[in-house]
């Protein structure tokens, strides 16, 4: 059999989470402290109730990789463990791997998957990413000089009990560019300086983005405003580190280190118009669903 489960994590330090593997400094000799991935903690949460004796057994493997730091709420995970659903009601299995799971790696629901052969990677037909930004206004005065709290840094906007999908944008941001810039990124185009320079030429970056939308979630009533916006990507599948680098474009053109003309030369897809894209933090990234 195969079930399918949906995850939802978060890049939560938490104590509770065991090492990968030993890692030692050159210098001293001392163990050096690592962190587990979430793969690696599902696994032996599954190891510790379905019976299978061995990682193999278990056959995971989820609808696609993130890069360290980023988010999940609608990661797709498929295993094949026998006789799983037999007797079993699925709130109980979802408690079952939960109990044995850090704080901030959640099983959401158990599906019995009818479909043979079926590949949580090659099937997808829509992947949805969502970016949370968080930043000032960019507010001129009467001399059409930028007001000095524009330029305050994150330590002005940050607040103690922030979510932490979220990214504490150091700039202030012309916000009144975002729906052009998303408009001209969407659609089919060659992608090429937004993939990872190591994955850059391996496949075809001509892809369709199908949808590239910007929200607002919140705004403050200052003379100089918070805005908090979330961008919304959807597309068949992305390629390493995409998603991330069109964000850190449409930031770097809002505060003006770029121009709404550099749109056309990295879509030019050479290696020289990737050095104009910068990538943003992973923090606001965050996998929002997976459909077949």
């Amino acid at each position: 059999e195969s079930s399918a489960a949906t995850l939802a994590a978060a890049n939560v330090k938490q104590p509770a989470r065991p090492s990968k593997r030993r890692r030692f400094e050159e210098s001293t000799g001392k163990v050096m402290p690592t962190s587990s991935t979430i793969q690696d903690c599902l696994e032996r949460a599954l190891l510790g109730w379905t019976g299978s004796q061995t990682v193999d057994e278990l056959k995971l493997k989820g609808a696609g990789r993130t890069d360290k730091g980023v988010h999940a709420r609608g990661q797709i995970v498929v295993i094949q463990v026998p006789h799983l659903f037999e007797g079993k009601e699925e709130w109980e299995l979802c408690r079952a791997t939960n109990s044995r799971l850090p704080d901030d790696i959640v099983v959401l629901a158990f599906k019995l998957c009818e479909k043979d052969g079926f590949c949580p990677r090659k099937d997808v037909k829509l992947k949805q990413y969502s970016y949370t930004l968080k930043f000032r206004r960019k507010v001129m005065d009467a001399n059409e000089k930028v007001l000095p709290l524009c330029n305050g840094g994150m330590h002005t906007l940050r607040r103690a009990h922030e979510p932490s999908c979220i990214w504490n944008c150091p700039w202030a941001l012309d916000d009144s560019m975002f729906i052009n810039l998303c408009k001209a990124l969407q659609g089919v185009h060659d992608f090429s300086c937004f993939v990872h320079k190591k994955e850059r030429r391996k496949r075809d970056n001509n892809m369709e983005l199908s949808n590239f939308d910007v929200v607002t979630l919140q705004e403050s009533k200052e003379d100089v405003p918070v805005v908090t916006v979330k961008f919304v990507l959807e597309a068949e599948g992305f390629r390493r580190a995409m998603v991330r680098n069109l964000i850190g474009f449409v930031v770097d053109v809002s505060r003006g280190d770029l121009e709404m003309s550099h749109v056309d030369t990295v879509l030019s897809g050479t290696d020289e118009a990737s050095n104009l894209v910068n990538a943003s933090p992973a923090s606001g990234l965050c996998l929002e669903k997976v459909e077949y």
